[in-house]
């Protein structure tokens, strides 16, 4: 009995060791998180091919992220740095299922999807109807608003005004006037814009499966009491889209009533965050950056374009476009 218990804990040593021996860091450290075994229901952990690779290029704020394949399936396995923020990225998961890959589910701290295969990003699809699908996956996000208190607005205000400070500081007086004139508009109750929105919307986020289904894959960049628009607005600053495709989508959805002043006030805040943290990065540039993506020319343009009321600062953004869209959109 005794030898026959022996083989019993060699072979369960054996098998714990196979099991686990994709766990290890460098150093042979234990990833301590994976030891708990999460969603041990549909993770098939007794595969000898489970493998786990952390994922660096889907930047998380906290937190962690690997991907996960078990010889059957992959999937994308987010350990949040607290349950509290789980069950933030759990409740906005839920209701944006459409948009985000398979959600398995919250297990504690720990979130599981299934990760996609054969994608390609949205800059690089070639594909019909990319803009309206585009503006069908901001459009479900932006749907979700509902009746906030004038304290609310005061907090996401002192969020963003903190966030963009040094950059307005860097502009005249009177110009300082003039931009906080231009961007008020986003912080007033009457507006009833705090909702749901993607505040990391770039193309980089943005994926099509092999049957050309458009997802969005950062779910830790969703916020659940945003300024309505603001991810659009990041799409806006960052490339050309085709308006009327883009709204096509957006409107089967969301019916918010944008306007010439309320997108330019959006566009003007994505800008002048982008613009801090170019102040930041020439302040400390560890990550050695090159001096053409420090340039302030093209934002500093783009400011006084707006907050002059300067068409021709603005040509090589789709700004134009979207606001001779709405303005028409108003009329009817």
């Amino acid at each position: 009995m005794e030898i026959l218990s022996k083989i019993k804990d060699k072979t369960k040593y054996m098998i714990s060791k196979i099991n686990y021996d994709f766990l290890k860091k460098e150093k042979n450290e234990l990833i301590e998180d994976l030891y708990a075994k999460p969603f041990s229901n549909i993770i098939n952990y007794k595969n000898k091919l489970l493998k786990a690779e952390k994922i660096y290029h889907e930047s998380a704020q906290s937190g962690e992220v690997f991907k996960i394949t078990d010889g059957e399936n992959t999937y994308k396995l987010r350990i949040c740095e607290s349950e509290k923020k789980a069950k933030r990225i759990d409740t906005n998961s839920k209701k944006l299922k459409n948009i985000l890959p398979d959600y398995y589910g919250r297990e504690g701290k720990y979130l599981l999807y299934k990760r996609i295969s054969n994608s390609i990003e949205y800059h690089q699809y070639k594909g019909p109807n990319k803009n309206y699908k585009l503006g069908e996956i901001l459009g479900q996000a932006n749907q979700y608003r509902k009746d906030r208190s004038k304290e609310d607005f005061e907090e996401v205000k002192s969020k963003h005004i903190k966030r963009i400070s040094k950059a307005i500081k860097t502009f005249s007086p009177e110009e300082q006037i003039k931009i906080l004139e231009k961007i008020n508009i986003l912080f007033d109750p009457k507006e009833n814009n705090l909702g749901l929105d993607l505040i990391d919307a770039h193309t980089g986020n943005l994926l099509f499966d092999q049957y050309e289904h458009l997802y969005f894959i950062d779910e830790e960049g969703i916020s659940g009491r945003e300024i309505i628009g603001l991810g659009m607005a990041k799409l806006i600053r960052n490339g050309r889209i085709n308006v009327e495709g883009f709204f096509s989508g957006y409107r089967k959805h969301c019916s918010f009533p944008f306007t010439k002043e309320y997108l330019e006030g959006l566009f003007l805040l994505m800008t002048l965050k982008r613009y801090a943290k170019k102040l930041s990065d020439r302040e400390n540039n560890k990550h050695n950056l090159p001096e053409e993506r420090l340039d302030f020319t093209e934002d500093n343009n783009r400011i006084k374009g707006i907050i002059n009321n300067d068409r021709h600062l603005l040509k090589e953004t789709s700004l134009d476009n979207f606001i001779s869209y709405v303005e028409k959109e108003n009329l009817h």
